[in-house]
């Protein structure tokens, strides 16, 4: 990404690495962090009512919101930066409609009500927002921001990411942005 900077231009660093995987390999990557100025954290919303492919007991949605609290709240990113995609909006809208959140066990406490009533798919995109948000224990010394995402449409993500890179560069002479 180039970036204007007193009228001479710099080039700023994209690093992304995909850590995303099995569980057995994550705690092999947290060394590829130290200088990551920025996290950008991304989970599938429409995995609400599945399972982990390598534990059959566990749910997909729990094990991406324990992932966050361990990623965002360990000291190699604590008061770091923090974008949260919460993706598959596309088969999310969908799937409540066919699986209401409610009757998946971990999501018992889910009340359209508490939100809008009239939207459960936009119930429970702020739901599942919050379920992560509540895990942030740097809450004073960050913000997190959010973006619900499909991320097969090209051209919206091309837009959103331009437009985040763009905002969190502004200012910086060197930035390295981790994606999980």
């Amino acid at each position: 990404m180039k970036a204007r900077s007193a009228g001479a231009s710099k080039v700023n660093t994209l690093e992304v690495i995909n850590v995303g995987g099995q569980r057995t390999e994550r705690k092999n990557w947290i060394h590829y962090f130290e200088t990551v100025d920025l996290v950008i954290f991304i989970a599938a919303l429409s995995e609400y009512n599945q399972l982990l492919a390598e534990n059959d007991t566990e749910n997909r949605m729990v094990d991406a919101i324990d992932e966050f609290d361990r990623t965002i709240n360990s000291n190699a990113f604590f008061g770091r930066a923090v974008i949260l995609f919460l993706n598959k909006v596309d088969l999310f809208r969908e799937k409540v409609h066919v699986v209401p959140i409610e009757s998946v066990a971990e999501f018992q406490d889910f009340n359209a009500a508490d939100y809008d009533p009239n939207d459960v798919v936009e119930s429970g995109k702020q739901y599942f927002k919050d379920k992560f948000l509540e895990r942030d224990d740097a809450k004073s010394h960050r913000m997190i921001h959010t973006h619900f995402t499909c991320a097969t449409d090209r051209k919206s993500m091309e837009k959103l990411i331009e437009e985040i890179l763009s905002q969190e560069f502004q200012g910086h002479e060197h930035d390295d942005i981790g994606m999980l």
